[in-house]
């Protein structure tokens, strides 16, 4: 389910991370005593970024390019929920979406580190001249260390 997004002063960290969801999860439970319910939705995740899909109508709602995430985590009191952080290409400002997933958020995390790891290799195996990959690449070399270490370190955590 697709909590929603919102807006975050900072492009990462777990207590920026933290505060969005508390905020969503308020507002889904206000939602849920008016009736409302939570939308479900797909994500399609890949080496050029997570697009977020309308579970019926298969509508993209949101497209997120990868050199454009710059935080991902998984909660690590509740298994179910997982967010990214993500600058708006039209209002440069950075927004956090928070998912409850119905399985265990850790491999969709895991499965986004592996879309940045992904997006690195196709830029070596390029030799350097795929254009707009070139401009990303800076920020995805950073972001694949810093996913990746993070994500090892959570790989134990989520019981199968």
């Amino acid at each position: 389910m697709f909590l929603g997004n919102t807006e975050v002063e900072a492009p990462k960290g777990t207590e920026v991370v933290k505060d969005a969801v508390r905020k969503l999860k308020f507002q889904r439970h206000i939602k849920k005593s008016e009736g409302q319910k939570t939308p479900k939705v797909e994500l399609q995740i890949s080496i050029y970024g997570v697009k977020i899909l309308d579970s019926k109508t298969k509508d993209v709602q949101h497209n997120c390019q990868l050199h454009r995430i710059s935080f991902c985590a998984d909660d690590k009191t509740d298994k179910r929920i997982f967010t990214f952080i993500c600058k708006d290409s039209e209002s440069n400002k950075h927004l956090c979406f928070v998912f409850d997933s119905e399985k265990c958020a850790e491999e969709i995390t895991l499965t986004i580190g592996q879309a940045f790891d992904l997006a690195y290799k196709k830029f070596l195996e390029s030799g350097g001249k795929d254009v707009e990959t070139r401009k990303q690449i800076g920020t995805l070399q950073k972001r694949v260390r810093h996913v990746g270490i993070r994500l090892r370190l959570r790989s134990t955590e989520c019981p199968f």
